[in-house]
């Protein structure tokens, strides 16, 4: 599903890249995109948007 293609899209951006070169800014717009994408599927599917967060904070905290 395109959903489902922009997720693995956003991920793999996301390990693709080492930290070095990436800047604050990608994270943050990265990071703020998944949790967009969490909020808008909140009630249709709460278990993948719980995932999602998860990610989106496990990433940040890492620093990835």
């Amino acid at each position: 599903s395109p959903l489902g293609a922009w997720v693995v899209r956003v991920l793999q951006r996301l390990m693709s890249h080492s930290t070095s070169a990436r800047t604050q800014r990608d994270r943050v717009r990265e990071m703020a995109e998944v949790r967009a994408l969490a909020d808008s599927v909140r009630l249709s599917d709460p278990g993948f948007a719980e995932d999602l967060f998860a990610a989106a904070d496990r990433y940040e905290h890492l620093g990835i």
